[in-house]
């Protein structure tokens, strides 16, 4: 049986969910950087926005969101036969932005969400 490639197009209906997906990550990543100054308002409130251990993990969240954005670029820049590749990717890049905020809602210095 032959397998044929992946065509090098999209349906009209295709491109526009392509476009939508690339609208909603570009609106989810700015909501991500709110939650950064958010980060950092409630250290700055909490007088622990000098301590290492917050600034470490301060410093791991906006790693993971620049990850996130380096991920953005590829899903936007990417071809059609990649495109699903980069959108899988950026499904990934959510989950690790979840973690890195459920490990600071989590941690003692921040007692806003216990």
């Amino acid at each position: 049986m032959t397998s044929f490639p992946k065509a090098s197009f999209r349906t009209p209906i295709g491109r526009m969910e392509m476009v939508m997906y690339e609208d909603r990550a570009k609106e989810k990543l700015d909501e991500w950087r709110d939650k950064l100054a958010e980060m950092k308002l409630t250290a700055r409130r909490g007088n622990f926005d000098g301590v290492a251990a917050y600034r470490e993990m301060q410093r791991s969240f906006i790693r993971t969101i620049r990850g996130a954005e380096e991920v953005y670029e590829e899903l936007v820049g990417a071809g059609d036969q990649t495109w699903e590749d980069a959108k899988i990717t950026m499904e990934f890049a959510w989950e690790a932005l979840e973690d890195a905020w459920a490990f600071w809602t989590t941690s003692p210095f921040n007692n806003r969400y216990r």
